[in-house]
């Protein structure tokens, strides 16, 4: 499915529903003891900060990121 229009095959909803799964199976990472039934988030001392201070300048975080470290 490169293009708009045109008629959807069977791979193409194959190819979603792998993807899907795929996504779904890297978000489990960041969750404690992989549940996504209890969906509770690992703590942030999971996450490091990022050494690309550029990054910093269009993070959804920067806020939180900030908080955090003023707590640290």
């Amino acid at each position: 499915m490169q293009h708009k229009g045109g008629t959807i095959t069977q791979k193409d909803l194959d190819d979603i529903v792998h993807k899907i799964i795929e996504d779904v199976e890297y978000q489990k990472q960041f969750l404690v003891d992989q549940d996504p039934i209890a969906n509770i988030p690992l703590p942030h001392t999971h996450f490091l900060r990022t050494t690309a201070p550029k990054k910093c300048a269009s993070c959804s975080f920067r806020l939180v990121c900030d908080m955090l470290k003023e707590r640290e």
